[in-house]
């Protein structure tokens, strides 16, 4: 298991070129989690 450390850009960038997965989470802010009530207005 890799360290968040390694979950840089620039490492996934190096990572999609040699075509390796990497299995981080994604970066930027979480998502808005959205409720049922919030659909339908």
């Amino acid at each position: 298991m890799a360290g968040t450390i390694y979950g840089t850009r620039a490492n996934r960038v190096y990572l999609k070129q040699r075509r390796i997965n990497f299995a981080g989470k994604r970066l930027g802010h979480p998502k808005k989690s959205v409720t049922d009530n919030d659909r339908e207005v």
